[in-house]
């Protein structure tokens, strides 16, 4: 059985603009505690896959986000796109991801950034989360992937100006968007 879950529990993007007193939080429903139809667009291009929130995917009583595949293929996630100011802002996700696949089959779970111009064409992105073995990413100018723990809740924290460091196909001048999703996708599944 080739599956795999991945579970968000709070998405938090902060913009700490200068002069500003408190941090405004760009994300609209970032803590999952409201219905999705609140701040996300859903995608579910698969089968045997499912999106839910649920109050029990770990210790606290608050909400989480479940993305959940049982042999399926495709693409499921839930997604904001956000105009922004500029690139000093700071991103934090808290996220638990698994993923398995075997004999061609590949899943990849996670969190994934994706910076686009005022065209809204995607000049890069930054994925977050776990892949299979099999799965056929790889870093390059224009994509950073970062490995969560297998199966853990981890809390990911950075400044966007230092990630996009890591993405030299990127000019950070041209960013005048960012697309935030947690998403799943598994292919020969």
């Amino acid at each position: 059985m080739r599956r795999q879950l991945l579970l968000a529990a709070a998405l938090l993007m902060l913009g700490a603009a200068a002069g500003q007193a408190t941090p405004l939080e760009c994300v609209v429903n970032g803590d999952f505690e409201q219905e999705l139809e609140v701040g996300w667009q859903q995608l579910d291009a698969a089968t045997n896959a499912a999106i839910a929130r649920n109050a029990d995917l770990d210790d606290d009583p608050d909400h989480e986000l479940g993305l959940r595949f049982d042999n399926g293929v495709g693409e499921i996630s839930v997604w904001q796109r956000l105009a922004i100011p500029d690139t000093d802002l700071d991103i934090a996700t808290t996220l638990r991801a698994r993923a398995s696949g075997s004999g061609g089959a590949w899943v990849a779970a996670g969190f994934g950034l994706s910076y686009l111009d005022r065209n809204l064409v995607v000049l890069g992105q930054t994925f977050i989360g776990r892949m299979s073995s099999d799965c056929p990413w790889y870093d390059s100018p224009t994509l950073h992937l970062v490995t969560s723990a297998d199966d853990e809740w981890e809390q990911h924290s950075f400044n966007l100006n230092d990630e996009l460091a890591n993405l030299p196909g990127v000019d950070p001048s041209e960013i005048m968007y960012l697309e935030v999703e947690v998403y799943s996708t598994a292919e020969n599944c």
